[in-house]
């Protein structure tokens, strides 16, 4: 139940404050012996707990007797009680819970015939609540569940009003619950939570006036290790108490970087490292009365007196800065160092107006005439030589803070992964690795059909997936401009006519608002401290050159498999005349087995056998020629062009390759590769992205400011009273969000641990292909070798088979088979002959070959002028 306060002017006196409301609710709730009632204030952050003060969790890590655990967490409570610091506590655990425990006799409902199921089905359904599906209505979702109305389940007498279904046989009769349930009145835990894994019970409370939540705390863990820790138990937090002990000790560290940056802010403006401690030696003198402030008054130490005694760092400092300046510029002008501190204190102490800007350069031009020393040409001189020395200090305080802001940049620096290579491909040939390796040599060095060389060139003009990368890359450019913008302010102009309505009053004069015509330019400049901007820019130029290597790499595909296509049509040339030439042998082996038929020579088995081998070779003809077709379509499409048909050049067994494919260095593939180079590119922006999210929990410094015109009267828009101007830092940094921005940090962490995992496949990918290619290539050219002797031993015995078989010597059977094998011969060497290409191709793909469109472009103006 949650109440509404009135208005703190409504309730007066502390009577009515809400802790002592909440005491009085305690003394009449312990009025009421047959329930416990416990009254808290709300959590301090919405959501997070469900009552405000302290929660936390007594643990019985034994798991042993409750009754036992209830002692012991009444023992804890009495003896906390007892502590000034605590204010009201309970619990809610109790032992003594009232129960009603139904008793099933399931042997009797085993006779009656009665389910066990049915009986629990029916409790649960009308003593409890059965889930029994959702349904839809005006846009929402509703539950539906079952339960008995009150006044059929408000004494353990109204089971006998509920039946029950039992079978006895193929009759089925309702028989009252009573019949195998019954109750009895018992006691115990309730509710028995767990927390940790562990039976726990819930302690709820609050601090006593004058302390904070913070010593509340300790008092707690001072009170578990006297009661609870000698007898085996034990306490954790839980709610907001849990996030405040987790970041209860951060208090000091926002202390100390206030102290440091006032320090720093300081030490560049006094050009000095010794000059800022005398401004910060009011800092305590501040922080003291703070404190004793609070102490006199009986307040607190909570968060937002934590959050006052941070502001008041600098206001101190500033404070001190009256004085301190002045001083300065009265010791430089050649007063004594203890004069000079007096007379600062007397002239520019001001109670009560602790900031003041229009003071915060004071200077001896400030002091009225007749209070000023008189100076002679010796001060004068000896004035002019310490602000020259001032002017170089301060430069040089600046250069310094500059380096010091450049190189601060948070997160990690990017470093290549250490991964091992061998020093040579396992499968490469004997001196194979020490020549230089394949892929530098640019493509139509490596593929000499001058039409295939065409085809390529079309292909990476025209292709689709290549401008698609190629307009990836110019996306990442356009970012990469974006990202360095942040280095330079960011300047915009805004303009205004008044609003309809009805003007009641500026709220300050000579600035815009809603009824004022106004032009005004805004200018808003971000220091990069903590390397935010620079770790954006890193990356966004790692997915720069990512993205150029994935340009590189359709490019190594695109041409790869424009010369792997060229290579099937010509095999699928070859086998389509193959079967042509092989077609017309067999019409004529069954032209003259038709005419042996006549003449009674051969039977008709020979000719129907002739006659099958004939359609065999036209199927694989018209099958080859659809191969060809499709071929021609698919190329067709990596030229970006429709289904034409595709010029050829030079024959399959025509092809120019080199004498030897040496791989090179393993090591040279790391930095060939676009695949790979594309996946390390990949990891350093990750590695940057690291940075970024660190950086955004640190408070970002700018410089902003705006100038403009403004006034109520168009006519007066341009004249002098209607400008305005104002600029001056800003600091903005994460509170409520900086929990977010952990887990954010958190999850690109994680992003750069998937891209080294990625970077590291693709390395073992391209080891994988590169052998994989060169043993294809070896065992290819061995393999068309003997193919190629395979096939002339078997036009041989085609010959002579066939002599043979004409002069009567052989039977159709010899001239059957040997046609037959130099058919499959011939096509298993046509494929061969394709497979040692297409492993050459793929083995230069695999070293990441050195071909570029640029380098296409140059070859073929060359190849013109010549």
């Amino acid at each position: 139940m949650f109440l509404p306060l009135h208005h703190w002017d409504d309730r007066p006196g502390p009577q009515n404050h809400v802790k002592a409301l909440i005491g009085a609710a305690y003394g009449e709730f312990a009025k009421i012996p047959e329930a416990l009632i416990l009254a808290f204030n709300a959590p301090s952050i919405r959501g997070l707990g469900a009552t405000g003060g302290f929660s936390l969790q007594l643990q019985d890590p034994s798991g042993g007797d409750f009754n036992r655990f209830a002692g012991v967490a009444q023992e804890f409570l009495a003896k906390a009680r007892q502590h000034p610091a605590i204010g009201a506590i309970g619990s809610s655990f109790r032992v003594s819970a009232p129960r009603l425990f139904a008793h099933v006799n399931r042997d009797r409902a085993k006779s009656l015939g009665v389910p066990i199921s049915d009986v629990f089905d029916t409790l649960q359904a009308y003593f409890g609540n059965l889930y029994v599906n959702d349904f839809l209505k005006f846009g929402r979702v509703y539950r539906v569940q079952t339960e008995a109305e009150a006044q059929y389940r408000s004494t353990p007498e109204d089971i006998s009003k509920i039946y029950v279904r039992a079978f006895n046989g193929q009759i089925q009769t309702m028989i009252p619950l009573e019949a195998v349930v019954t109750t009895e009145f018992t006691s115990g835990p309730d509710p028995v939570t767990h927390f940790n894994g562990y039976n726990t019970a819930l302690v709820l409370g609050t601090a006593a006036p004058g302390y904070s939540s913070g010593q509340v705390l300790d008092a707690l863990d001072q009170v578990a290790r006297e009661v609870l820790v000698p007898k085996g138990y034990g306490i954790d937090w839980s709610g907001i108490s849990y996030q405040e002990r987790i970041v209860g000790r951060q208090s000091l560290f926002a202390f100390a970087f206030g102290l440091l940056m006032v320090f720093l802010v300081l030490a560049a403006q006094y050009e000095s490292w010794s000059v800022p401690f005398a401004v910060l030696l009011a800092v305590p003198f501040g922080i003291f009365g703070a404190l004793s402030a609070v102490w006199v008054r009986g307040m607190s130490n909570d968060i937002y007196f934590q959050i006052g005694l941070v502001t008041l760092i600098g206001l101190s400092a500033k404070n001190a800065i009256l004085i301190v300046e002045f001083a300065n510029k009265r010791y430089e002008a050649g007063q004594s160092l203890f004069d000079s501190a007096i007379e600062a204190a007397r002239l520019r102490f001001r109670p009560g107006h602790p900031v003041r800007a229009a003071l915060f350069h004071a200077g001896p031009e400030a002091v009225p005439a007749h209070r000023r020393p008189a100076t002679g040409r010796a001060e004068d001189r000896r004035g002019a030589v310490a602000r020259t020395r001032s002017v170089l200090m301060r430069n040089l305080v600046v250069a310094v803070l500059a380096l010091f802001f450049a190189s601060c940049a948070v997160g990690p620096d990017y470093s290549r992964p250490d991964v091992p290579t061998s020093d040579s491909f396992r499968m490469t040939e004997k001196d194979g690795g020490a020549a230089t390796s394949i892929a530098n040599l640019p493509w139509w060095e490596l593929l000499k059909d001058e039409e295939l060389q065409k085809l390529i060139r079309i292909a990476l003009e025209e292709n689709k997936d290549l401008k698609r990368a190629a307009a990836a890359v110019e996306e990442f450019q356009a970012r990469l401009f974006i990202a360095r913008m942040d280095f330079v302010p960011q300047m915009n102009v805004a303009g205004n006519a008044p609003s309809f309505g009805r003007k009641a009053s500026f709220l300050v004069p000579g600035f815009p608002n809603l009824f004022n015509y106004y032009l005004q330019g805004n200018l808003s400049w971000e220091l990069d401290i903590w390397g935010r901007i620079r770790r954006s820019n890193e990356a966004a130029r790692g997915d720069l050159l990512a993205r150029e290597e994935g340009r590189r790499a359709v490019i190594l595909q695109l041409v790869g498999g424009v010369a792997e296509a060229y290579f099937d049509l010509l095999q699928f040339d070859m086998q389509f005349d193959i079967a042509r030439r092989t077609l017309k042998s067999w019409e004529e082996s069954v032209r003259i087995a038709q005419a042996r038929l006549r003449q009674g020579v051969i039977s008709k088995l020979d000719a129907d056998q002739f006659e099958a081998e004939r359609a065999n070779a036209a199927a694989r003809a018209a099958e080859f020629e659809r191969q060809m077709v499709q071929k021609e379509n698919q190329l067709s499409v990596l030229l970006g062009r429709a289904p034409h048909q595709i010029p050829r050049g030079r024959s399959l067994t025509e092809q120019v390759l080199p004498p030897a494919v040496p791989p090179g260095l393993p090591s040279e593939l790391l930095q060939r590769r676009p695949d790979i180079v594309q996946a390390e590119q990949n990891l350093a922006a990750a590695t940057a992205r690291i940075g970024i999210a660190k950086a955004d929990r640190f408070p970002k410094l700018s410089i902003t400011g705006l100038l403009g015109v403004a006034s109520p009267h168009l006519s007066r828009l341009v004249a002098n009273e209607t400008a305005f101007g104002v600029a001056g830092p800003s600091v903005a940094g994460p509170i409520l969000n900086a929990q977010i921005l952990g887990f954010q940090q958190e999850a690109n962490e994680a992003q750069a641990r998937q891209a080294i995992a990625q970077y590291e496949q693709s390395i073992l990918v391209a080891f994988r292909e590169v052998e994989d290619a060169l043993v294809a290539v070896r065992t290819a050219r061995e393999q068309r070798e003997a193919q190629v002797q395979q096939v002339d031993a078997l036009r041989s015995a085609l010959r002579l088979a066939s002599l043979r078989y004409k002069g009567g010597l052989a039977n159709y059977l010899d001239v059957l088979i040997a046609q037959r094998n130099l058919f499959e011969a011939e096509l298993a060497l046509t494929g061969t002959h394709r497979l040692h290409l297409v492993s050459v191709v793929q083995l230069y793909k695999a070293l990441g070959g050195g071909w570029s469109p640029e380098a296409a472009s140059g070859a073929t103006t060359e190849k013109g002028n010549g």
